[in-house]
């Protein structure tokens, strides 16, 4: 064979080995999203969601999915009461209105009970325990209640209202419920309670911006502490220190906790990059999404899974208009700690800069068992079966 077409084929060949790998570690890194069908599809406006509780509402009523056992499923959303002539001069999350909480199977998507609750206002809490019970927070009461939803048990806040909260305030086990009171006097009132008897754990004070919870397991807190702020663990009832860990942002200006316990002693690190460390700041591995997104919050199953929300910015920057980018949910990426890629991967429907009269919110949750993950937006519920 003629040198210089050996020549041409070797590189050829060279070319597209490379090209293949460099395909394959891109795959790696951002797999194609999946193509499953999901278990089902509801509609939610069938029981009552309505996407926009005004007619000249530009923002839709935010409503929680979470699992309350591996096989069921309880979502949550308030509507505010019409005030009339005073309703565009009071903010919709102030004024009374009705909690409604809708439990479903998993499985199916066939309903399992209903229940409405008037309140105070449209600011609540809420999250599923693993036992089939959940809690709710409306006013300045916290309530536990069962299946079937008789109350279990309710406590009173005393002076302070309700903080929304979610499937992320719970630690791991369940056993923890983290809560954040809006600021009083320049602090912020922080409490660990037991998600049975709501019995204070433990209870302590920070200043916002400078020191500041973010994410509890039953014996260990993880948050902002130090100026400027970084993050930073303590054990209950210690004092902080710094996380010494590799995290990528940590030159950035940090506004809150990018951190979530998805085990006991394991929490991930949102950002630019996933990083997935304990307590005893050692890395168990790191990933970076793809190129332009962002991991901006984390669901966990208490297990081996947990599920990372992506985003990436959107729109045009323009001081002399105003107009900025900003940082618009992008995917759902599911990861198991034993292995560092993603598992599957789901579009979501972020917000558009170009339509900002139909803005999206997206909530989601994975089964106790790691085996289902639950999505919900814009009114509809989708549950899709994990590898």
């Amino acid at each position: 064979m003629n040198p210089d077409i050996t020549k041409w084929v070797l590189g050829a060949l060279m070319i597209a080995f490379f090209a293949s790998a460099s395909r394959a570690q891109l795959q790696e890194r951002d797999p194609p999203l999946s193509k499953d069908k999901p278990l089902f599809e509801v509609d939610l406006r069938k029981f009552g969601y309505e996407r926009f509780g005004d007619k000249e509402a530009v923002r839709p009523i935010r409503i929680r999915v979470d699992f309350t056992d591996v096989n069921g499923l309880a979502l949550a959303w308030a509507t505010a009461d019409d005030l009339g002539t005073h309703k565009k001069t009071v903010l919709p999350a102030a004024r009374p209105g009705r909690l409604q909480v809708l439990l479903v199977d998993a499985r199916t998507g066939d309903k399992r009970g209903q229940q409405e609750w008037n309140v105070p206002s449209t600011w609540f809490g809420f999250l599923g325990l693993r036992d089939g019970k959940f809690i709710t927070c409306t006013g300045n009461t916290i309530h536990l209640f069962s299946a079937g939803f008789e109350s279990v048990r309710e406590r009173a806040l005393g002076d302070d209202s309700c903080p929304p909260f979610g499937s992320q305030n719970v630690s791991p086990s369940q056993r923890s419920l983290l809560l954040s009171y809006f600021p009083k006097d320049g602090l912020r009132t922080m409490e660990l309670r037991d998600t049975q008897t709501f019995e204070v754990i433990s209870k302590w004070t920070e200043m916002p911006g400078k020191r500041e919870a973010a994410s509890a397991s039953d014996h260990w807190i993880a948050g902002l502490c130090g100026d400027p702020s970084d993050l930073c663990i303590r054990g209950v009832g210690q004092s902080w220190r710094p996380l010494h860990v590799a995290w990528k942002d940590v030159n950035a200006k940090v506004m809150s906790a990018p951190v979530q316990f998805v085990t006991g002693e394991t929490f991930v690190i949102e950002g630019r990059h996933v990083v997935v460390a304990t307590v005893d700041d050692s890395t168990v591995f790191t990933v970076a999404p793809p190129k332009g997104r962002f991991a901006i919050s984390v669901k966990s199953t208490g297990g081996s899974r947990f599920a990372v929300v992506e985003g990436r910015m959107r729109g045009l920057k323009s001081a002399p208009l105003d107009m900025y980018p900003f940082l618009s949910a992008d995917r759902v990426a599911v990861y198991s700690l034993s292995e560092p890629h993603v598992i599957c991967a789901l579009k979501l429907e972020g917000t558009s800069p170009w339509s900002p009269w139909a803005i999206h919110f997206d909530d989601l949750a994975i089964s106790p068992d790691g085996n289902l993950l639950a999505v919900v937006s814009d009114g509809v519920l989708k549950v899709y079966r994990l590898p």
